[in-house]
């Protein structure tokens, strides 16, 4: 009745296989290809992102982070409060340096968006112990 040839049906099927196999691998390909160029876009935007600013790697900033360094290695507790204080003004520094608006620490910290920031909150946090209402007066801040 019905003449049937299965070798030709498997033939065509073996070759439908190996057509769409070669397209999807060259799919794979490609795919792995694009992921990999965003991969290195990505890790360029983040190495910008990370970039220290010139004046925090070198000059008079890094001499006095220098500075602030040896006074949190001491023994004395007053050198440590010291250290705070320094670093709160060193960092307002970087920041005016790099162009971020208000008239305050406060306010310049706050124009910082999270994301842009990995220690933001540790800043805000030291920034707050220097300002804490038991520090002598002429060590805190009003922002």
């Amino acid at each position: 009745m019905f003449n049937i040839d299965f070798s030709e049906i498997l033939y065509r099927i073996k070759v439908t296989a190996a057509t769409l196999s070669f397209i999807f691998g060259g799919l794979v390909v490609y795919f792995i290809i694009l992921f990999q160029k965003l991969v290195g876009i990505k890790a360029q935007i983040a190495k910008l992102a990370l970039r220290v600013p010139e004046a925090a790697s070198s000059g008079a900033s890094r001499s006095r982070w220098e500075e602030i360094t040896r006074h949190i290695e001491s023994d004395r507790e007053a050198e440590w409060k010291f250290a705070v204080i320094e670093a709160d003004k060193l960092i307002d520094n970087l920041l005016k340096q790099a162009g971020y608006p208000g008239d305050t620490m406060g306010e310049r910290l706050m124009a910082i968006d999270k994301g842009q920031l990995l220690s933001l909150e540790g800043l805000w946090e030291a920034h707050k112990i220097r300002n804490k209402p038991g520090s002598p007066p002429e060590y805190r801040r009003r922002d």
